[in-house]
């Protein structure tokens, strides 16, 4: 079963995050723990771990990208011949935008 990448929420007030280098490309084996990309915040540069192995596919965006949090950005899928489907297959909804709360 396919497993989504999205952008994560690194901070508490951080609404999206910069891709600044893909670890991984396209096709290539991950391990659960493995650093697949880093993303920079306003605050930090951190790289994120894939929750799940298998091989990286459909990568969404590109380095220097700015991504919403939440974001589908790439799949890990079980096996080799998976990655072209879901590469060129249609791609999960996006979550629905958060709404944006104000400081009183």
């Amino acid at each position: 079963m396919p497993h989504e990448v999205r952008m994560p929420q690194l901070g508490m007030v951080q609404d999206s995050g910069v891709i600044v280098a893909w670890l991984k490309g396209n096709g290539d084996p991950v391990k659960a723990g493995d650093p697949i990309f880093e993303v920079e915040t306003d605050k930090a540069t951190m790289e994120v771990e894939a929750a799940a192995g298998g091989y990286l596919s459909g990568v969404k965006a590109a380095e220097g990208d700015n991504v919403p949090v939440g974001h589908l950005i790439a799949m890990i899928v079980g096996s080799e011949g998976e990655v072209e489907e879901v590469s060129t297959g249609a791609s999960a909804p996006e979550p629905a935008a958060a709404p944006v709360v104000e400081p009183v």
